[in-house]
This record gives C-alpha cells, structure tokens and sequence, in this order.
C-alpha cells in the first residue's frame, strides 16, 4: 500500500483573503484535480479528506507511480489559477510512504510517516520559496 498525504499551502490565508465560499470553491477544486490524475495515474485507490485542507490517497496496487502521480498532482494544481478556477495560486505539499500493511496499527504508521514527510516537504518549499524572494 502507498499512502500519500495532501496538504494545501497557505489554505487559512486564503480563506482569510477570499472568504470561505472562495475556500470551499477551492477545496472542491483540488478534489477535482487529485480524483482527475488518480483516474488517469492509477488504479485501485481511494481518495479521501483527511482534515480542513488535507486529503489521502492510499493506492493498493503499486507504488511504483507514486511519483509520477505526484507530480502531475503538481502540474493540475498549478493549472487552476490560469483556468480561471481559483482567484490565485494554490500549490500543495504532498508526502508518501508505503509498506506492507495488515492490521490498522501499520496503516496508522504509514500514515504517520506519510504526514512527516508532507511536512518536510512543506517546510523545504517555505525555506526554498523566502530564498528566491529576496
């Protein structure tokens, strides 16, 4: 099983900015783009909302896509602003890890070591993004 941990960037400053309608607009949208790219990425998935503005795919067949989907997930998400969906850009974090899982404690550790690496993935974007605003 891979399970991938999706986090919208900047999404409370967003909300903060356009509103909640624009929020949930938003929202609405990524699940749009993750449901699109897993369909033409990969099968036997599930795809679901983890919290406020984080979603998880777990993929059951192999993890071998993973970075393919990946990165199309971050082409999509670029797209949405250009095609008029979203007032700006909203980018996302995205953390993976996969493993053999038969009872719910080693899908709960995956899923922790999918959100760890989401967030050092978030923190690298932060850092490499304030670098190049200078």
């Amino acid at each position: 099983m891979t399970l991938m941990m999706i986090d919208i960037n900047g999404f409370k400053k967003f909300n903060d900015t356009y509103g909640h309608v624009a929020g949930e607009r938003a929202l609405i949208q990524i699940a749009q783009v993750l449901k699109n790219n897993c369909k033409e990425t990969a099968s036997h998935l599930f795809i679901c909302c983890y919290g406020g503005d984080e979603f998880v795919i777990a993929c059951f067949d192999n993890d071998e896509r993973k970075n393919e989907l990946k990165q199309a997930i971050y082409d999509s998400c670029t797209q949405l602003e250009k095609q008029g969906h979203l007032p700006c850009s909203l980018n996302v974090s995205i953390g993976y890890a996969s493993g053999i899982c038969q009872n719910n404690k080693e899908v709960k550790t995956l899923l922790s070591q999918a959100n760890t690496i989401m967030y050092k993935e978030k923190d690298y974007q932060k850092h490499y993004k304030m670098k190049y605003r200078k």
